[in-house]
């Protein structure tokens, strides 16, 4: 199931299929050796991304060069809501240039109170909550989930495809779009290793919520 799910990405997202392979090689080493996860993971999406894909092993599926061939088709296209982006090439100079504007636009564009367009205030609002969720949620991750393979694998995934986005698209309208899906892949895989739960006031009250729909699809099904 595992090789036809990604055989099904390689063919319709090679590009997520090439990130994605520093991650599925890191929890198959992980299942087999008890090594630090989260070092075990650094290490090898940055060897892989780096230097071993774009070198020796097959230089069209090159994470460097894909990205910056993805930013040039881009940047020829025009939209409302452009920003600017500084040119990628091969070199990892360039990639450490243009870090920090990957950052600022996938993780705190739109600026609150900046744009007038009430779009725009509504995709701050949504974008400086997930940023504020995401980082109290990490800044709570507990120790003793620390060996939980899949949602930190998934928690390194997205956040590249995160910075992946901020380094190939200089438009913020398809930024919003292109991150959504995979917040939803970041934030319940931060909850899990903050083991983060509800107070138990709110708990009390959705379940009061949930108890009449649970009692009408029982009394539906006699």
């Amino acid at each position: 199931m595992l090789f036809a799910g990604l055989f099904l990405l390689f063919i319709v997202r090679y590009f997520y299929f090439v990130l994605f392979l520093p991650l599925l090689i890191s929890w198959l080493l992980l299942r087999k050796q008890l090594w630090p996860v989260h070092r075990t993971y650094l290490i090898s999406m940055t060897v892989l991304f780096f230097l071993f894909l774009p070198a020796w092993l097959i230089p069209e599926m090159s994470p460097t060069r894909i990205i910056a061939n993805k930013q040039a088709e881009f940047l020829q296209l025009r939209g409302g809501s452009d920003m600017y982006l500084p040119t990628l090439n091969h070199s990892p100079w360039s990639y450490v240039r243009a870090l920090p504007y990957a950052f600022d636009h996938v993780f705190l564009r739109p600026y609150p109170l900046v744009e007038s367009s009430w779009r725009y205030h509504l995709a701050s609002c949504s974008t400086w909550f997930e940023f504020i969720l995401i980082i109290g949620l990490m800044l709570r991750m507990k120790k003793y989930r620390r060996n939980e393979l899949i949602p930190t694998g998934l928690m390194y995934f997205t956040l590249v495809i995160y910075l992946v986005i901020g380094f190939t698209v200089p438009n913020l309208g398809a930024i919003v779009r292109y991150k959504s899906e995979f917040t939803a892949l970041l934030i319940p895989s931060l909850v899990v290793l903050a083991d983060f739960r509800l107070p138990q006031q709110w708990s009390l009250w959705l379940e009061r919520l949930r108890k009449p729909s649970v009692n009408r699809i029982s009394e539906y099904n006699k």
